[in-house]
C-alpha cells in the first residue's frame, strides 16, 4: 500500500506545483480557510517542497523549527537552484546577457546559501535535497518536455548540472523530476508536506 501511496503523490504534488507556477493559486480568503497544522511531534516527518532557494525559509521556517524542537525529522526538497534571477545575473556578469557559466555559478552559490541557512533553522545535511531542475522551466517540464529535454535559457543546460544535487545529470524532463520527486518521498516518508503558494 505504501508504494501506491507514492505512485500517486508524486504526480499529484507536481500537479500542484504547476498550479503555482502559473500564477493560479488559490486567493487569500481561500488560504484563510486552509486547515490547521495537525499536532506537531516526535512523530512528525515534515517535508517541505521549495522551488527555489529562500521559499523554504520565507514560508516555512517557524514550522521547521518547531518540527525539529519536538524532535521529529525535517527535509527540505529544493527543485531548482534558483539559477534564473535575472537582475542578479545582470549583475553578476556586468552583462544584459549573462553568459551560461555565470547562472550555474549563481545556482551553485544559492544552493550553498541556502543549505546555510536550513543548518540554522535545524535541518540535518541528510535533509537539505537539491534536484537543480530549470529555474523558470518546471511548467515545461509537465507539459511539452516530458520526454523530450529542455533546455534552459539561463544555464543553456539539458541536464542537472550541479555535483551537489540529488541526480546530477538527469535530463530536463518532467519524468525525471517525478523520478527524482519520488525518490525523495520514499526517503522522507512524510507525514506534513508544506511549499510555498
Amino acid at each position: 500500500m505504501r508504494r501506491s501511496a507514492t505512485s500517486w503523490l508524486a504526480p499529484l504534488s507536481l500537479a500542484a506545483l504547476a498550479v503555482h507556477a502559473s500564477d493560479n493559486a488559490a486567493t487569500p480568503a481561500a488560504r484563510a480557510q486552509a486547515p490547521a497544522l495537525p499536532p506537531i511531534d516526535a512523530a512528525t516527518s515534515l517535508l517541505v517542497v521549495a522551488p527555489h532557494p529562500d521559499d523554504e525559509t520565507l514560508c516555512c521556517g517557524g514550522v521547521i523549527q518547531r518540527v525539529v524542537r519536538a524532535g521529529g525529522r525535517v527535509t527540505v526538497l529544493w527543485l531548482t537552484s534558483g539559477d534564473a534571477a535575472r537582475m542578479v545575473l545582470v549583475s553578476m556578469s556586468r552583462s544584459l546577457f549573462p553568459a551560461p557559466a555565470v547562472a550555474r555559478e549563481l545556482g551553485a552559490q544559492r544552493m550553498a546559501e541556502a543549505r546555510s541557512a536550513a543548518a540554522r533553522l535545524g535541518v540535518r545535511p541528510a535533509g537539505q535535497v537539491f534536484l537543480g531542475y530549470p529555474d523558470g522551466g518546471l511548467l515545461e517540464l509537465l507539459g511539452a518536455h516530458r520526454t523530450i529535454p529542455y533546455i534552459s535559457r539561463t544555464t543553456g543546460a539539458a541536464a542537472v548540472p550541479y555535483g551537489a544535487a540529488l541526480a546530477a545529470d538527469h535530463p530536463y524532463t518532467g519524468a525525471s523530476l517525478e523520478q527524482d520527486f519520488s525518490a525523495v518521498l520514499e526517503h522522507a516518508r512524510p507525514t506534513l508536506i508544506l511549499a510555498p503558494v
